[in-house]
This record gives structure tokens, C-alpha cells and sequence, in this order.
């Protein structure tokens, strides 16, 4: 993947939004003045964007309180202070100024403390002074009623009235600017990435500007930010190989997620006039959205009522997690999933041997990653592993086949009546629970082995799509055995920096 770094960022800001989140920034953006001309800039609005995305409106919302306390200061009547933020004029710096310089000559302050500046509000109170400029107050009208449209207008309206109690003070402005932030941050918890995920996008954003101005994803990229960064306690959470990896297949899904619907909602102009040919756009985006995502069909066999049979064992589940779990996308990085397989083990065993504060043989060999797993061996396990898989797969449609519902369908095609022994075969060498003959022909079984089949088959399809991608990579003059080895010295090099054994 290779795209401009800047565009990445924004691209990566907005893949987390919720469609509530986005449909109230858009709501923001799409208020009019009453002749139909835009009520906010378009820099008004992204600024407000990024604002919220990135969860910096902690001095915004401050500005906020200190602007309400302004407009009510000189509003018509006290807590009016709405005829200033939702006027009807567009939000320009010099619409503000005008009606605050109008409404001071008509009425005066109501109370002191207000003072008109060239280039603001002066707000005076007996613990501080705070200014507020006229050319943010547009960025802060934005604010307000998006927080209106979010949290909603009693519980903003709620703090002001409390804040705007005399005798005002500067404490108890901040007081009412911590309560909003709390009840943003409670709403954004739900609808945005978490701070920490976006700490570590950031982090990863970072490290591609320190490269070139081009984000490139790349195996090679992953290894050398593990590299850099698990020496660094300071930055995130990047000692462990696999956080890495797990971190770069979340920005990967961002990108990917943000891309597909920036691609889609640019069709809008296509229109939706099903009549004259057009695209119902709204349906594409759904689409898309959903093409993007992927489950792992491992959580399918995991939850109710699949759980009650053990189509995998434990050891086999544990082994296909992280390939399923990052489905297709794990194509772009097949050796950093190698790594976070094998040397990602060694990892675990070495950390959990630091915690316990192990010395001598024990830890020098887990950082010497002796015994480790070489990529042959793992590529061979997941081939066997592949035909558990499908062994369980037939050994399931034994059952589906059996259901009274399946037997009225089923045709006498000899390929069928093959298919059925080969499945009944199955079904017999399988002694784990839910294969068991008392299954076979139970009222309601044959949903629960269908959809399970289906599950299998959709592992079986990754776990053959990684092996295609492997053999490609292999068939570029990337070998197993020349790559492990490779592998094997960085790694061991790294865990006796990351640990503290220099080699």
C-alpha cells in the first residue's frame, strides 16, 4: 500500500467513525443560512472534524464556556445566550463581531466583566481574565451545536445554567467546561477507535514521516518499527512483535474501510434514479462497508449454540487465531505473520520468564530463540491442520445430510451417495463432543452442522489462500529456510537488546 502520508492520516481519522458520529458532523456541515448558502465555512468544518476525531476540543470547549458566558452577558435576556451561537447569519469572525459590537451599543452588558477588544471578548473575572477571539467563534458555534446534536442541548444547557450562577468565576467556567468534556468523552468512547488505538496510529504515522513523505506497509516496515520501538518504553505499547503486527493490521483495516467509503459517497453525483439508470449510492455504501469488514468464522464455532459442539479442538483454535482473525489482509504481510507466529511465541515464553525473573540457561536460550519453530515446520503444521479442518468439515455435512429436512432435498446423484460415505467416514473417526451417533438424525442438528460446515469450509478457503500467497512468495526467491534463518538472527539480536543480554 502506498499513498501520501498526509491523506493517509486524514483517511485513518475518519475509518473509525461511527455512522451516527459522521452523520452529526455532517449534519454540522450541511446547517443554511435562510437564503441557502452554508451557515459554516468548509475550514470551519474540518477544523471541527478534526477537533472531534482527534479528541482535541479540551481548549475548544473552555472557549466555549468563557464565549456562553459572553453572549449572555449581552443576550437580550439572561440564559438567551443562543441568539449569538445559532443565529441565522453565516459564521464568519465579522458576523460576530457585528452582533456583539450591535448588541453592546442597543443594551450594554448586562453585568461587568466584558469588555469589547480589536480583536475579541475580554472576560474578566476576580481569578483570571480569559479572551475569546472573534475569528474562532465560528469553530466554536460549530462546537456548540454539535454538541447539541451529540450529547444533546438539555445537557449542555443544563451546565451553562449552573456555570452562569452568580457569582461567576473563572473556576467555575473551567468546573462546566470539565463536565462537558466528560459527558464528549463518554459519547466518543462509543463512536470513535480508542484513545489508545489512535495513540498507536499515531504512532505508526509518525514513523512513515520520519521515512518519506509515502506510506508504505510493507513486511520489511513492520520489522524495522519493531525494531526502533520496543526499545522505547515511552511510545505506546510496542515491545512485543505481535502488538506491532496486531497494530498494523488495525491501520491497514482503517485505511482500507476509509478508502472504500471515501470512494463510494464521491459517486453521489451518479445519483439515485433506479428509473434512469442511475446508482442507488446509499446501497453501494452499505456494500462497501461491509465488504470491508471482515469476521473470522472461528468466532461462528464459538458462539451459542455452536459452542456445544467441538467442530476444532483448543490447541487447533489457538493455532488458526490470528491468521483468521486478520483474514485476507494478513496476504499483504505473510512474513510478519510468520514472525508473529513463531518468533511471537518465543516472546511470550521469553516475557513471561522476565516477569518471573528467570536467569541462566532457561532465559538465554528463549533469547537465543533456541527450539524455535522454523517456518517449514509451521508451514507444514498449518497444511495438516488444513486437513483437520476439512475432516471436521465432512464429518458435519454427515450430520446436515442426515436431517429429516436434508433427506427430502437430497437427490440419487452418485456423486452425492459418494460424498455422503466419504462424510459419514468422517463423522465416524471424529470422537470429540457433538459427533457423537446419538446427534445424527436429531430434531434441529442439521442447522447447527450447516452453518458450522460453512464456517469450516470458509477457514479451509484462508488457510489455502495464505499457502497460495507463501508458495508466490516463495516462487519471488523468498525461501523458508533462508528467510527463518534471517528471521532467527534479528530476533535474537532484538530480544537480548529488548532484554538485556547484548549478544
Amino acid at each position: 500500500m502506498s499513498l501520501e502520508i498526509e491523506r493517509a492520516a486524514s483517511l485513518v481519522l475518519e475509518a473509525g467513525q461511527s455512522g451516527e458520529l459522521r452523520a452529526a458532523l455532517q449534519a454540522v456541515a450541511d446547517s443554511t443560512t435562510p437564503n441557502g448558502a452554508a451557515h459554516y465555512p468548509t475550514k470551519v468544518c474540518r477544523r471541527l472534524n478534526r477537533l472531534v476525531v482527534c479528541r482535541a476540543y479540551a481548549v475548544s470547549v473552555l472557549q466555549l464556556c468563557h464565549l456562553i458566558n459572553a453572549a449572555d452577558s449581552c443576550a437580550p435576556r439572561r440564559g438567551a445566550y443562543e441568539h449569538l451561537l445559532l443565529g441565522p447569519e453565516r459564521a464568519t469572525g465579522s458576523g460576530f463581531r457585528g452582533w456583539i459590537q450591535n448588541a453592546v451599543t442597543n443594551r450594554g452588558w448586562r453585568r461587568p466583566g466584558c469588555e469589547l477588544t480589536a480583536d475579541g471578548v475580554a472576560v474578566r473575572y476576580d481569578d483570571g481574565v480569559f479572551n475569546v477571539g472573534f475569528a474562532g467563534m465560528p469553530v466554536l458555534a460549530a462546537l456548540f451545536e454539535f454538541l447539541c446534536g451529540t450529547i444533546g442541548y438539555a445537557a449542555v444547557d443544563d451546565e451553562f445554567h449552573t456555570m452562569l450562577e452568580p457569582p461567576i468565576t473563572d473556576r467555575g467556567i473551567r468546573s462546566a467546561a470539565n463536565g462537558i468534556e466528560r459527558r464528549l468523552y463518554a459519547y466518543l468512547k462509543e463512536h470513535l477507535p480508542s484513545v489508545q488505538m489512535q495513540g498507536k496510529f499515531q504512532e505508526l504515522l509518525d514513523y512513515a514521516r520520519s521515512e518519506s513523505k509515502t506510506l508504505v506497509v510493507e513486511d520489511a516496515t513492520v520489522l524495522a518499527f519493531w525494531r526502533e520501538k520496543s526499545l522505547n518504553g515511552e511510545t505506546g505499547n510496542f515491545r512485543l512483535f505481535r502488538s506491532v503486527f496486531d497494530a498494523y493490521m488495525a491501520f491497514l483495516s482503517a485505511l482500507e474501510i476509509a478508502t472504500d467509503r471515501e470512494a463510494v459517497e464521491r459517486a453521489r453525483s451518479i445519483g439515485s434514479d433506479r428509473d434512469a439508470g442511475e446508482v442507488d449510492v446509499a446501497l453501494l455504501l452499505d456494500d462497501a462497508e461491509a465488504a470491508a469488514l471482515w469476521t473470522s468464522p472461528l468466532s461462528t464455532l464459538q458462539e451459542p449454540p455452536f459452542e456445544n459442539v467441538r467442530f476444532l479442538n483448543k490447541v487447533d483454535l489457538t493455532a488458526l487465531d490470528r491468521l483468521m482473525e486478520h483474514g485476507p489482509r494478513v496476504h499483504r504481510l505473510p512474513w510478519s505473520l510468520l514472525r508473529a507466529e513463531v518468533f511471537g511465541d518465543v516472546q511470550a515464553r521469553l516475557s513471561q520468564a522476565a516477569r518471573r525473573r528467570d536467569t541462566g540457561d532457561t532465559l538465554s536460550e528463549l533469547i537465543a530463540c533456541t527450539g524455535a519453530e522454523t517456518y517449514r515446520e509451521w508451514h507444514d503444521r498449518l497444511v495438516v491442520l488444513d486437513e483437520r479442518v476439512n475432516n471436521a468439515l465432512r464429518a458435519a455435512l454427515h450430520v446436515a445430510l442426515q436431517a429429516d429436512d436434508a433427506a427430502e432435498r437430497a437427490s440419487e446423484d452418485e456423486r452425492l451417495e459418494e460424498a455422503r460415505d466419504v462424510a459419514k467416514r468422517a463423522f465416524a473417526g471424529i470422537s470429540r463432543k457433538g459427533f457423537e451417533d446419538a446427534v445424527v438424525g436429531e430434531r434441529g442438528s442439521g442447522v447447527v452442522y450447516e452453518v458450522g460446515a460453512g464456517a469450516l469450509a470458509a477457514i479451509s478457503d484462508q488457510i489455502h489462500a495464505f499457502l497460495r500467497v507463501l508458495k508466490q512468495s516463495v516462487g519471488e526467491g523468498t525461501d523458508l529456510d533462508d528467510q527463518f534463518a534471517y528471521d532467527h538472527d534479528v530476533f535474537s539480536k532484538q530480544f537480548a537488546r529488548i532484554y538485556g543480554v547484548e549478544r
